[in-house]
């Protein structure tokens, strides 16, 4: 048991392992975040504690595509193209807090059965095991809800997005020009020696598509 939990954490104990050892948690970005996220860190932590709770169903799901596939390759030789796009099947899928229950129900089961053996034979860990794999379809009813929260920009986001605009409007505004040949830059050096990389051959003028980057 402990190899195989193990085997199902070890992105998130590798990251945290990380973290004790060189201290970092976010990465060095270039961008900036106007909406609130979870951190590396934290984010690995949170996907290692719910591929936990949600490991009975996993293993459950995986053994029946398994299942299914051995037979209809080997026996029956039927069904074998089919499949639901992704986003059919999410329009399909019910949402409710007790169809959660009823598409996770090996979780339940194996839960409940965790949790009776922990109270007969006083096994505290079993008894906590099993009442993390019931509630785990709740928690992932919870966690599927859209959020229709709006987001509101503070005054120093909005200063920061005006900032990145009007520089990405001088950039085009710059160095699209007669000297150019009206053509957009493919890129834009800052460090060393300011200048742009001109395709200045009239040849190259409208045979193929320019683009272009800019250090924020």
């Amino acid at each position: 048991m402990v190899l195989g939990l193990t085997c199902v954490l070890f992105p998130s104990i590798l990251d945290l392992g990380n973290y004790i050892v060189f201290k970092k948690n976010e990465a060095n970005v270039a961008y900036r975040n106007i909406i609130k996220t979870i951190g590396s860190l934290s984010a690995s932590v949170l996907r290692g504690l719910l591929e936990f709770v949600f490991l009975p169903n996993k293993a459950y799901e995986t053994l029946d595509a398994a299942t299914r596939s051995i037979y209809r390759l080997k026996i029956s030789k039927q069904n074998l193209l089919e499949w639901t796009t992704s986003e059919d099947a999410e329009k399909s899928a019910e949402t409710s807090f007790f169809s959660y229950y009823k598409c996770m129900i090996t979780n339940a089961i194996l839960g409940a059965s965790c949790v009776i053996l922990g109270l007969v034979f006083s096994k505290f860990i079993t008894f906590l095991l099993g009442l993390a794999w019931i509630i785990a379809p709740s928690i992932a009813c919870t966690i599927s809800k859209e959020n229709n929260q709006k987001e509101h920009l503070s005054k120093e986001d909005e200063d920061y997005l005006r900032k990145i605009g009007k520089k990405t409007w001088d950039y085009f505004k710059d160095n699209i020009n007669e000297k150019n040949n009206f053509l957009p830059p493919d890129n834009y050096q800052e460090d060393r020696k300011e200048k742009v990389a001109f395709r200045t051959s009239p040849t190259n003028i409208g045979l193929r598509p320019s683009f272009c980057c800019i250090s924020i």
